[in-house]
């Protein structure tokens, strides 16, 4: 499972003049698909995106669905979208065009295609309209994620499937692999990869 972070870095220029989303689908995928492909490994694959999306007061009225509270007191919502999901491919570069496409689309749907403005006092439908901003990469949802990738193993130890053996976790952020999170989240995410074994490897 390939978890990709869409953040306010993603779209920032990197060291060598390359913007990070960029260098996930023109260096970083590429170059793994191909050191797999050179193994002559197989794989079954999911890329999800995950995204947090941050409202002031001013938006909350606005924004679509419930909402939740950070220890801050700052309201935000946690967004995912399945990209490719247990695709076993040996051609990535279809998907590679579809997962850059999807980082714009994404973000537009997150920002405004989910979000209307309360309905007029005549009864007309109210514009559409931006609403919230990305959280920055150390305020991403990243245990949430890393929680539903622990879901399906869960029971690893009851009838364990074959189709589970192996699985492993890799989370791409532009970010500096630094998070604020929740100490009890951190806490009940770090007794879960404990206790199944879990692996992840983070590359930032």
């Amino acid at each position: 499972m390939i978890f990709i972070q869409v953040c306010r870095e993603l779209w920032e220029f990197s060291g060598d003049g390359e913007r990070y989303n960029e260098k996930i689908v023109h260096s970083f995928l590429p170059e793994l698909f191909t050191r797999w492909k050179e193994a002559g490994t197989n794989h079954t694959v999911t890329i999800v995106l995950i995204s947090r999306v941050f409202y002031d007061r001013t938006e909350v009225d606005y924004a679509e669905g419930p909402l939740l509270q950070d220890e801050d007191g700052r309201w935000h919502k946690d967004f995912y979208k399945v990209i490719t999901d247990l695709e076993v491919l040996y051609d990535w570069q279809s998907t590679l065009v579809s997962l850059k496409d999807s980082f714009w689309a994404f973000q537009r749907d997150i920002l405004l295609a989910h979000h209307y403005h309360r309905t007029s006092s005549a009864g007309m439908p109210g514009e559409v309209r931006l609403v919230g901003q990305l959280s920055f990469a150390h305020d991403g949802p990243l245990l949430e994620a890393l929680n539903m990738a622990l879901n399906p193993t869960e029971t690893h130890y009851v009838d364990r499937s074959l189709s589970l053996t192996g699985a492993s976790t890799i989370i791409i952020t532009p970010g500096t692999g630094y998070y604020r999170v929740s100490k009890q989240l951190l806490r009940l995410t770090t007794t879960r990869m404990l206790d199944q074994g879990f692996g992840i490897d983070p590359s930032s």
